[in-house]
């Protein structure tokens, strides 16, 4: 019996006795031809993959085809791909053994090897080396360019870009006011706003005919207009007008990327993730790829843990005090969920989680598209739930009443304990002071 592994450098090929104890070790290394560029290391690592066109040179005179059927000439070896590509290349049959079997054969022909010095050891360890190097290289160039990486950046991105659309905003709001305190009361949409601002920029500007003001409904403008004429805000120079011009305009390049990036998430989700698109939108559906981590690991994740995606602290604060549970975490900004009654939102949630749960599947293990069919039974599920449960039950009622009860005895207990807090370090000042006068 021969047992037979593949290495980077290499086959390796072992005679056994009937005891399985090595009697000699040959190892073959890689006959690699000028005209091919692969490495001994490239070559290893394609045959793991399980690529068959492959072919290895020197492998018709390592194992004599005409000894096949001869059982003394029984090939094992513990490498599931090895035993693939030797059946599919040159048609050898190979049993294939579990490794805990072959520990003690692998180590005594290696030290074989080792002492024929056919193979050093600084050799082998050194080609391992730069094999696992060149693996975990290809395996994050792989994970680099999955779409789902952009995708989960590109949320985190709109994210940061709403919210620094909300500080400029904020600080041309407040510094507008100065000149034209009446419009930040008339203007509540704050791209409307900066949009009005980087046009027009001194309030006498403001006309009918102006294109910002033809947006807005006629009772709007006739009370932007009255309110011009009419302000108690302070006269500006153009000197003083200008940066808060450029500080609109920013944020309007601002909102007009996150227009973009808006587009760009819908078009990539429908491409990538069609099924969790579907049934949770694009946004929500990015945004749970965040939380987990990918694609990968969503669709891995059970429905229990999805719907409690993004309410971490809550279940840890249940986990760790025993209070109550939260019911969903992101899942919440679905108008589904958010728009029901509160005893529903939780069964709901549990719903709407199930079936992300198979979209996730569905996306990242099969090519099937059924988030029609899933959106449907949704919707079909939640009306069965609005017409079973149209009230809450008295167990729901009683949480609520137990709830305000621990709050104002919660606050309570504070208040005591601050007061319990004062009173020792009033008695402890009293006895220092005490002490410093008796010295």
């Amino acid at each position: 019996m021969y047992y037979t592994i593949i290495t980077p450098l290499g086959i390796i090929i072992s005679h056994l006795s009937e005891k399985n104890e090595v009697i000699q070790a040959n190892f073959h290394a890689f006959e690699i031809n000028d005209e091919t560029s692969n490495s001994p290391h490239s070559i290893f690592s394609e045959i793991k993959e399980g690529k068959k066109n492959i072919q290895i040179p020197n492998l018709s005179t390592i194992f004599p085809l005409e000894a096949n059927n001869d059982l003394t000439h029984e090939y094992v070896t513990d490498q599931k791909f090895w035993a693939d590509y030797l059946y599919n290349v040159a048609n050898l049959p190979v049993k294939l053994i579990s490794s805990s079997l072959t520990r003690d054969i692998r180590q005594m022909t290696f030290q074989n090897l080792f002492e024929q010095r056919v193979l050093t050891e600084e050799q082998y360890f050194s080609a391992l080396q730069k094999q696992s190097i060149e693996i975990c290289k290809e395996q994050i160039k792989t994970l680099s360019q999955a779409k789902d990486k952009f995708i989960i950046q590109a949320i985190k991105a709109l994210d940061d870009l709403n919210s620094t659309v909300n500080l400029i905003a904020e600080r041309v709001r407040e510094w507008y006011g100065i000149h034209f305190p009446e419009l930040e009361g008339l203007v509540r949409d704050n791209a409307q706003y900066l949009r009005l601002i980087s046009s027009i920029g001194h309030r006498n500007n403001i006309t009918e005919e102006h294109e910002v003001l033809q947006n807005l409904s006629e009772k709007r403008r006739n009370q932007i207009l009255k309110a011009k004429n009419s302000s108690i805000g302070a006269d500006l120079a153009e000197e003083d007008v200008e940066p808060i011009k450029n500080l609109a305009e920013l944020g309007n390049t601002t909102v007009s990327m996150v227009n973009k990036l808006s587009n760009y998430i819908e078009n990539s989700m429908k491409q990538v993730c069609p099924n969790l698109n579907e049934v949770v939108g694009p946004r929500i559906g990015a945004r749970l790829l965040s939380l987990a981590g990918g694609l990968d690991r969503l669709a891995k994740m059970p429905a229990s843990t999805i719907q409690v995606l993004g309410a971490e602290k809550a279940l840890f604060r249940h986990l760790k005090t025993g209070s109550v549970p939260p019911k969903h975490g992101i899942l919440f900004q679905d108008p589904r969920i958010h728009n029901a009654p509160v005893h529903l939102r939780g069964k709901i949630a549990r719903l709407i989680a199930t079936k992300t749960s198979i979209a996730a599947r569905l996306d990242y293990f099969g090519n099937n598209f059924l988030g029609e069919e899933l959106t449907k039974e949704i919707h079909e599920k939640i009306e069965e739930i609005k017409q079973k449960y149209p009230k809450p039950s008295p167990r729901q009622m009683k949480k609520k009443t137990t709830r305000k009860h621990s709050k104002k005895s919660q606050k309570k207990s504070k208040k005591r304990d601050k007061k319990k807090k004062k009173e020792m370090t009033t008695k402890k000042k009293t006895k220092r002071q005490k002490g410093k006068f008796e010295k």
